[in-house]
């Protein structure tokens, strides 16, 4: 029962930007701080953790039937990260693949098909479009409490975010709760 309700929040959260950056040397190119270099807690991943938590005997079951697989893949991302440019960079990397690939065994596990998932996406599919409806009208960020769920402040005039002409008016491409108009 926990499972699915951290399940269903996971899923709602899925469009939200929310997290906590850290700026280790590795994310730093010339002094200069690189966002997609650092690595992120999102809240999205509390909630992933969580739910790897709450399965953590399924996922045990499976990964003990197949130590062996799992010894070779370790090894190989121990050896990757250990000889690529930035170790710890391909460690978090690393890492973060890991989680994502528990995450799906455990959808698998536990036998979870896209009708059970189907209305917290619903849901956080029609707040992302409306939020990037009502960007669209206003030509800027609604800010309050769409900041918590990732939401970055801009208006029309803020450098380098895209615009297109339509109709001979110069129209700011909104990005809604993503960091991207795309």
């Amino acid at each position: 029962m926990y499972s699915r309700i951290v399940l269903n929040i996971l899923i709602f959260l899925i469009p939200a930007q929310l997290g906590l950056h850290f700026w280790p040397d590795f994310s730093r190119v010339s002094g200069i701080r690189l966002d997609y270099l650092s690595p992120t807690l999102y809240l999205t991943d509390i909630f992933l953790l969580l739910y790897l938590f709450l399965n953590i005997s399924l996922i045990y079951k499976f990964l003990k039937s197949h130590y062996k697989i799992i010894l070779l893949a370790s090894c190989f991302m121990l050896l990757n990260s250990y000889f690529g440019i930035s170790s710890l960079n391909s460690l978090f990397w690393w890492l973060r693949t890991i989680i994502y690939l528990l995450f799906a065994l455990a959808l698998k596990l536990n036998r979870i098909k896209i009708k059970d998932i189907l209305q917290p996406l619903t849901c956080s599919t029609t707040l992302a479009i409306s939020v990037q409806i009502f960007q669209f009208f206003k030509q800027s960020s609604l800010d309050g409490l769409f900041y918590y769920l990732g939401e970055r402040h801009f208006t029309f005039d803020t450098p380098n975010l895209s615009h297109l002409t339509l109709f001979g008016r110069d129209i700011l491409r909104v990005p809604s709760l993503f960091s991207h108009p795309n």
